[in-house]
């Protein structure tokens, strides 16, 4: 990847450029998406598009880290430290009902085009974004675990948070594939939310 902009113009030719990107990939598909074709939508030439990417596959992958990240930000906006007083059904409804939505539609759209594509030509990078999501949300979730379920302590939370955290982090992953992406967003968070509260009542 290269730098980071140094100026505010740089980085709004930056953004200028995936934006460009957006509308290709959403309209005319990833397969469409070249450097030539990509500078001339931006209104850019190619060499000031390199000077921000280094080929196609970055900019489809800062397009994703984008979208993952501003959804992530939607779960630390809902799920705060003002949270504390509520109960646990509350945080559990915020947290996985913020998992869920994303910033817009096309944002939407963009992760289920760009993530099985990752998966499938950038695996490693692919598993960072995931990895880096878990890290968003773990501390929220055992800090949830810890607090407000006192009959987990004879458990061990780390595996609870793991197990949890698996399942969420399938299901969204899951709804990027072709047999996920006409499942309910209702239904999935509906189960979802009983899941975890079947992972925090005490074992019978």
């Amino acid at each position: 990847m290269k730098r980071k902009p140094k100026s505010s113009q740089g980085e709004a030719t930056k953004q200028t450029i995936l934006q460009a990107a957006v509308q290709i990939v959403l309209s005319d598909g990833m397969d469409s998406l070249n450097t030539n074709g990509l500078a001339r939508r931006a209104g850019v030439s190619v060499g000031t598009l390199y000077q921000y990417f280094n080929n196609k596959d970055e900019i489809l992958l800062e397009l994703l880290l984008a979208s993952m990240e501003r959804r992530m930000q939607k779960v630390k906006d809902a799920v705060t430290l003002s949270m504390a007083f509520k109960s646990s059904k509350e945080i559990i409804d915020r947290l996985i009902d913020a998992l869920f939505e994303a910033d817009s539609i096309e944002s939407e759209k963009l992760e289920f085009l760009l993530f099985p594509w990752a998966l499938a030509n950038q695996p490693k990078a692919a598993m960072n974004l995931v990895h880096r999501n878990r890290e968003s949300i773990h501390p929220l979730l055992k800090l949830l675990l810890v607090t407000k379920e006192p009959g987990l302590k004879s458990r061990d939370i780390d595996a609870v948070s793991f197990i949890l955290l698996q399942a969420v982090r399938g299901t969204l992953v899951g709804r990027t594939m072709p047999e996920g992406k006409d499942l309910s967003e209702i239904s999935l968070k509906k189960e979802l939310k009983h899941l975890f509260f079947a992972m925090l009542s005490p074992p019978k």
